[in-house]
């Protein structure tokens, strides 16, 4: 059961302002039978651009969308899809993690019968404590006799990645930086760079490398040995393999697309 898996972060791409059919292009080359999609919605919108849903349909995939519904008041922010071929899905169901909502998909082979549980992610980009959290909730969840995969944003670093060890350096110095974000609509400060504080905490906090540790104790490996960056030079996008699974020679891709600051990963991934 030979499985093409992508993840693909593209920041309100299904809206009016950014080049939708060069995202449904992108997934008409690749062709991936799993696709996880976050940010898919423009923020606080709570449908996609007409005629997305039908291109994805079109195609073979079934969708599924859930909201993030972050604790903040701000419901409905981004949301994320996921994209399974139809031959494949046994079963979908939203997942709730705290302050974040994960997609959990089984897949089932038409022919083999045989299955791997699959998890969206988009795991929490302002406070390590949370990503945390959201990490031991979803494992709770994992059945460690079904092979499983999860992809998606999960905006934290390696602990031993030497950016991570660059960037815990100056930590103490962020904490010092104001760090309100504006409220939707609101405006911002002319005189103090609050949002550029809040950014800066926020990528120290990436680095602390707990979040990723849960990971790995759980015996979860990354499909891309090499941590190539996917955010300006950072490795925030993953593809997580089981015990279990394995990637095939040479099929793990990171693709860097005009127009987008995420690039596009994939892998195809198969039983032992």
């Amino acid at each position: 059961m030979p499985l093409t898996v992508a993840a693909w972060n593209v920041r309100d791409a299904f809206s009016e302002a950014y080049p939708t059919v060069n995202v449904l292009s992108e997934f008409r080359q690749l062709n991936p039978d799993v696709a996880v999609i976050s940010e898919a919605y423009a923020e606080g919108k709570t449908t996609l651009v007409d005629g997305v849903l039908e291109a994805f349909d079109a195609q073979g995939y079934h969708v599924t969308d859930v909201p993030y519904n972050d604790d903040d008041g701000r419901e409905d922010r981004h949301n994320m899809i996921v994209l399974a071929r139809k031959e494949f899905v046994a079963s979908t169901a939203p997942i709730r993690l705290a302050t974040r909502t994960a997609v959990a998909l089984t897949l089932r082979h038409p022919d083999t019968k045989r299955e791997i549980d699959l998890y969206g992610v988009h795991l929490d980009d302002r406070h390590e404590e949370r990503r945390l959290g959201q990490a031991t909730t979803l494992l709770a969840d994992v059945d460690p006799n079904t092979p499983t995969v999860i992809a998606g944003k999960f905006n934290a670093l390696d602990r031993t990645d030497p950016d991570a060890r660059k960037l815990r350096m100056v930590a103490p110095l962020t904490k010092l930086l104001p760090s309100k974000d504006p409220a939707p609509g609101g405006r911002r400060s002319p005189i103090f760079p609050r949002r550029f504080g809040s950014l800066a905490q926020r990528l120290t906090e990436m680095a602390d490398g707990g979040t990723m540790a849960v990971f790995d104790e759980a015996g979860f490996t990354d499909a891309d040995s090499q941590h190539l960056p996917t955010k300006g030079r950072f490795h925030l996008d993953r593809i997580l393999l089981s015990d279990g699974l394995k990637i095939q020679n040479g099929t793990f891709h990171s693709k860097t697309v005009n127009g987008f600051d995420n690039s596009l990963i994939s892998a195809t991934v198969r039983p032992f």
